[in-house]
């Protein structure tokens, strides 16, 4: 399946359940199982308290699933109306921001693990007043088929907030 080959270099932008995208997902293209939400699957140093406007925050995808060895995700920091919230980067080759930075996505390189799979990449939170942002997660834990068939495929949320408590935030 010639799309499926295309997209080992990363997923096409607005397929992560996000209200930009139209909540799609990567069930949109990949069959298999339906799309089986998950907790805790993105994490942040983004502290208990809030985020700080403009300081920047590691963020952390991970998916484990037992038996794949090939893995993909995609990433997006929106607020509830789907606008992309702070910027996102990262510094290694298993991910690569795309579509004007709005999502973050695997590589051909970062596909591959046993068992499970790590993308780390930074975030910038947005200016002062931004409010909550969600940063919505899909997650495809492929059969290794190269086609679109048969893949496992995961939704997962991340939720932060404003630090608002200090005075004197960018």
């Amino acid at each position: 399946d010639i799309k499926t080959v295309m997209n080992m270099g990363g997923a096409p932008a607005g397929y992560c359940g996000d209200p930009a995208g139209g909540n799609q997902n990567c069930t949109s293209c990949h069959t298999g199982s339906s799309a089986t939400n998950v907790t805790d699957w993105i994490t942040s140093t983004v502290p208990v308290a809030g985020y700080v406007p403009g300081n920047t925050y590691q963020l952390t995808a991970t998916i484990s699933s037992s038996g794949h060895s090939r893995f993909g995700f995609q990433v997006s920091p929106q607020n509830a109306g789907g606008t992309l919230m702070g910027t996102m980067a990262t510094s290694n080759a298993d991910a690569q921001v795309i579509s004007s930075g709005k999502y973050i996505t695997h590589t051909s390189a970062g596909s591959s693990g046993t068992n499970s799979k790590s993308w780390y990449f930074n975030w910038t939170a947005p200016a002062k007043n931004s409010g909550t942002v969600t940063f919505h997660g899909a997650f495809n834990a492929t059969n290794s088929s190269n086609t679109s068939d048969g893949d496992d495929i995961y939704l997962s949320k991340l939720t932060v907030s404003e630090n608002t408590s200090t005075v004197g935030f960018a």
